[in-house]
């Protein structure tokens, strides 16, 4: 199961980061205008705008393990008719690929709910690393298997459709293995689709969106989104800016994703105490704060800005799902909790990097976006202070 979990995770981030680092290779091949290229980063972005609202009502019609495994099929076919010749085939495949994975993404603080039995502490640090992994393995391994390939990005997109295939083999040898025992049957009955055709009126998404807590929860994983996509997309312009090398800048960005991984991984762990919970909560966007500071005053120390920033957005990622996962009082009312803030989180992602570029213009530097962006990062920390002081108990540690 823990297999299963983590190749999930790993679905929802490495076949769509995969595209960033073979760009240019796409681009000399198809000779698509930039505009186009765009979207093959950004469509799978709009495909979760448009799908995540209408995942719990689809986890209701087929229930959790089915919808997981069906997610991970189109996944795995979506990576797979992107690597196709044709520019038909790359932008549909992108476009499938988008949808399953958004679904994907919706359900999956939902199975850590479900399979914590409790404790998931454990199941959402392993969640929440997979999540800082995903990225680090697209950037590292799509250009070197593409040149062992002889593929310059055929070839290596391709093989990430085995990351969701694996996944689901998983899933399904481990549900299968799972129903003769009492507690698997008790689990499929809880997470099978609704019979009765009553919807779930405590848990579902229209309770959700009246729920003040949950609102702050969103806020708190759409602060942190808009940090992670802003950064990801400026950084290395950023350090280029400030003298380092084409070369130094891309090291300099990994070690970015590096260091998040660890610190994703204990935060839910940490978070076990309410002493540890409460104060992770706010102080966890804080080194994203500094490190965007220190990029715009001392650009010199673009290092300890970059273990800055890995540490502090590692850590808001681990804050973010464990939030939904101790706040989600049932699987279907995670699912909905998550949908929410995801599908507000993946829009605001959306936005933060183009209102940076377009602070960048029209000041004519980088000091001021780094410093709104760092006034943003503080603003969080409020958010986090809210969630403690108007919800004590209803956010509970995991």
């Amino acid at each position: 199961m823990l297999a299963s979990l983590l190749l999930l995770t790993l679905t929802l981030r490495v076949p769509t980061t995969a595209v960033g680092p073979v760009l240019p290779a796409i681009a000399a091949d198809t000779r698509l205008t930039p505009t186009l290229l765009s979207l093959l980063t950004t469509g799978p972005l709009l495909c979760f705008v448009l799908v995540a609202p209408i995942v719990p009502t689809l986890q209701r019609r087929l229930g959790l393990n089915r919808l997981i495994a069906l997610a991970l099929l189109g996944s795995a076919a979506g990576a797979v008719l992107r690597s196709l010749p044709g520019t038909v085939m790359l932008a549909g495949g992108t476009l499938v690929l988008g949808m399953f994975v958004a679904i994907a993404s919706v359900l999956a603080p939902a199975v850590v709910r479900e399979l914590g039995a409790g404790k998931p502490a454990f199941l959402t640090a392993l969640y929440t690393a997979g999540l800082s992994l995903g990225p680090a393995m697209a950037a590292g391994l799509t250009v070197p298997i593409g040149a062992a390939l002889g593929s310059p990005w055929r070839g290596p997109l391709a093989v990430w459709a085995l990351v969701p295939l694996l996944g689901l083999i998983c899933w399904l040898a481990a549900h299968r293995r799972s129903e003769s025992s009492p507690t698997g049957r008790r689990r499929n009955a809880a997470t099978g689709p609704e019979t009765g055709g009553g919807l779930d009126t405590a848990t579902g998404l229209g309770t959700v969106l009246r729920d003040g807590q949950a609102w702050l929860i969103t806020t708190y994983l759409a602060l942190t989104s808009l940090a992670f996509y802003t950064t990801t997309t400026w950084l290395p312009s950023v350090l280029a800016a400030g003298g380092a090398s084409s070369t130094a800048a891309g090291a300099i960005t990994a070690v970015t994703s590096i260091v998040a991984i660890p610190a994703s991984f204990l935060v839910p762990v940490l978070s076990q105490r309410p002493t540890g919970a409460r104060a992770l909560r706010i102080a966890s966007p804080v080194p994203v704060a500094l490190g965007l500071g220190l990029l715009a005053v001392a650009p010199e120390l673009d290092l300890l800005a970059a273990l800055l920033l890995g540490l502090g957005q590692g850590a808001s990622v681990g804050v973010a799902y464990t939030l939904i996962v101790s706040f989600a009082r049932s699987t279907p009312h995670a699912a909905a909790v998550s949908s929410m803030s995801q599908t507000v989180g993946v829009t605001l992602a959306g936005i933060g990097p183009v209102g940076f570029g377009a602070l960048q213009e029209g000041t004519g530097g980088w000091q001021i976006p780094l410093a709104v962006f760092a006034t943003i990062a503080l603003g969080q920390c409020l958010v986090g202070l809210a969630l403690q002081l108007r919800g004590r108990d209803a956010v509970r540690p995991s």
